[in-house]
């Protein structure tokens, strides 16, 4: 009766908080909010109070409610205990840097360490310089297979073949269990002979619980309607309804600017680093120069240490790393763009769109590559759609979120059946319960519960 886990949230939907305690240590994972795209306060036209930020994200339901992680002064009048108070030895490991799991560490306690791996730390310092991070904290790194301490928790992160830089899963131990948190994970992209060998190391282990991204559990996360899959572009709708891989992806972005005359278009989520060098190997493929906006310019200069073409955007925001990317690029302007639309591959974001209506009456193809907005439902997502329709371009959407993104069933499937636990909890989904292991009794808690781990089983209460 020595190791608890808490499932504070995640257990039917996104924003991942688990946290497992064992004597007085604490290991937490992850600490992102919640994804709901069409509901959420803080989309970027609300302004956030610096100081009472913590409270009010307690307050929405951004932030999680968890004891002794946020400081006195902070929690103002909300009902926790504070971190000063702190009887646990704790740390908080973060998976990787999408928001959903990581939105709000900048809050958590200067005493407690936060841990990402050393590639996402880096990630996560470069969007603090462009703004797209607050930054309030320090942080710190760790390395794959590298086991860290804390108090009677012993945590080792392994490599993840997720979209986002420096994605981890991790093996947690402690006195008497052994328990692993998948984090996001996929095993159809560039890096999955790599993601597999990992699953394979992991199996060597006894592992008692298994807690894993099961986002595809739900049906509507990966299989098309036919009015959906006539309007995608892919090779076939049966591998489409099967699995599409990320080379698949990069193999037919080739194919549609093979013969193509004109301005050429890409929306991508620029925290996925491996997709931006990809990006910029196919541009040169086809003769054509990868350009990109001062931000992304900025993140590939830190994160792959290259230099590249920049357009500034025509507005009046300016930021103080533009002097860093103005020296460290090639800076491109919008005519010499359009003297030689065909010389060019172009980053554009939903916010810099109106850029695009100059090219007007120019040939145009566009690729949406999973950057924002980032889903159908969205109004956003249509108004870019009709942007596009107004240029008279070609639009090409690839693949649905989470399927690109995350573990087909197939391949999530044959992962618990390596790993060989004896209880799997599915987090991350909106449909948990059709996760169905073949090979392990399949939990479904309550979330903000303390459950016991006992010989692979979760126990609610235990009997005096």
């Amino acid at each position: 009766m020595k190791t608890k886990v808490n499932f504070i949230r995640g257990l039917h939907g996104m924003g991942v908080v688990i946290m497992i305690t064992c004597h007085k240590s604490r290991a937490i994972f992850d600490f992102g909010a919640p994804f709901e795209p069409l509901s959420q306060i803080y989309d970027g036209t609300v302004l956030i109070r610096n100081k009472k930020r913590i409270k009010d994200a307690l307050l929405l339901n951004q932030a999680p409610m968890v004891d002794y992680i946020y400081s006195k002064e902070s929690l103002d009048d909300i009902n926790l205990k504070p971190a000063e108070d702190n009887p646990f030895t704790t740390a908080v490991f973060i998976s990787h840097c999408h928001k959903d799991h990581m939105s709000e560490i900048d809050k958590i306690d200067p005493a407690i360490p936060v841990y990402l791996h050393h590639s996402g730390l880096k990630l996560k310092q470069t969007l603090e310089t462009i703004q797209e991070e607050s930054y309030f904290r320090k942080y710190s790194g760790f390395e794959y297979n590298q086991k860290i301490t804390v108090g009677d928790i012993e945590v080792t992160p392994y490599f993840s073949d997720h979209t986002c830089i420096g994605s981890a899963s991790f093996l947690i131990q402690t006195e008497d269990s052994t328990i692993i948190y998948s984090g996001d994970i996929r095993f159809h992209g560039l890096e999955s002979a790599r993601a597999w060998q990992t699953v394979k190391q992991m199996s060597q282990h006894k592992i008692d619980l298994l807690i894993v991204d099961s986002t595809t559990a739900s049906a509507s996360a990966f299989v098309y309607s036919e009015n959906e899959t006539g309007e995608l572009n892919s090779p076939s709708k049966e591998i489409l309804k099967g699995m599409i891989t990320e080379q698949m992806i990069f193999d037919d972005v080739r194919k549609q600017l093979q013969n193509h005359q004109g301005i050429a278009v890409f929306n991508l989520y620029h925290r996925d680093i491996r997709m931006l060098e990809n990006l910029i190997r196919i541009a040169k493929e086809h003769q054509r120069k990868a350009l990109f906006e001062p931000s992304t310019a900025y993140i590939i200069n830190e994160l792959l240490n290259m230099s590249v073409n920049v357009m500034f955007p025509d507005n009046n925001l300016y930021y103080e790393f533009y002097k860093e990317v103005m020296k460290n690029n090639t800076v491109v302007s919008k005519e010499e763009v359009l003297n030689n639309p065909n010389g060019y591959f172009i980053q554009n974001t939903y916010r810099n769109i109106l850029e695009l209506t100059d090219y007007d009456g120019i040939k145009g193809i566009y690729f949406h590559l999973f950057g924002e907005p980032l889903l159908k439902g969205q109004k956003h997502y249509q108004i870019m759609k009709n942007v596009i329709a107004r240029l008279k371009w070609d639009f090409f959407s690839y693949s649905n979120l989470f399927s690109f993104s995350h573990a087909y069933p197939s391949h999530l499937a044959y992962y618990i059946r390596k790993l060989k636990p004896k209880a799997v909890v599915a987090v991350h989904s909106r449909n948990p319960e059709a996760l169905n292991p073949v090979n392990a009794k399949h939990y479904r808690p309550h979330e903000n519960i303390d459950y016991y781990l006992i010989d692979g089983q979760l126990i609610e209460k235990i009997e005096e």
